[in-house]
């Protein structure tokens, strides 16, 4: 509710922000009513009047998150199930993973891909298994990555995890 002149009223509706709900895209609608109150001995009528502004609120790409365990422990020379890393983007339908190894450290292997969706390749430098489609079947071929160490290869090893959602 605001009172006052109409050049004070019309300097603080074009000063107006407005800020959606979190995640709301689409269309939305704003009210606006004026109304003049009139001194009862110059214009004894009370005027008004109403208008609704349509706003367009468009949809932004936001970031998938990667989640999950940090830090997995292995004993040398056995498979390591890499299991509790997990994946979400509030509006992606398709997501892209790829997790990476040094070549010098083992392979990885996806005991559960669906073989159209999912890749391993060696570049030389790293072993890489790279898994594209909806955001459940990457996320459960995740859940069946294994790590195999090469022979006698022991202490820290590095796995790389990098997400796309592909733009959407």
């Amino acid at each position: 509710f605001l009172r006052g002149s109409a050049a004070n009223i019309t300097s603080v509706l074009v000063a107006l922000t407005y800020t959606p709900l979190p995640e709301q895209n689409g269309a939305d609608e704003m009210k606006v009513e004026a109304v003049d109150v009139p001194s009862a001995s110059v214009f004894p009528r009370r005027t008004e009047d109403t208008e609704r502004r349509s706003l367009i609120v468009v949809a932004i790409n936001d970031f998938p998150t990667l989640g999950g365990q940090n830090v997995f422990n292995g004993t040398e020379d056995h498979a390591l199930n890499i299991s509790n890393i997990t994946i979400d983007d509030v509006d992606a339908t398709d997501m892209k993973v790829v997790l990476s190894v040094p070549t010098d450290s083992g392979t990885l292997a996806a005991t559960n891909p669906d073989p159209s969706e999912v890749v391993l390749f060696s570049n030389g430098d790293s072993t890489q298994l790279v898994a594209l489609g909806p955001v459940a079947l990457v996320q459960a071929v995740i859940n069946s990555v294994v790590f195999q160490p090469k022979a006698n290869v022991n202490g820290r090893q590095y796995l790389s995890v990098r997400l796309n959602d592909e733009g959407s």
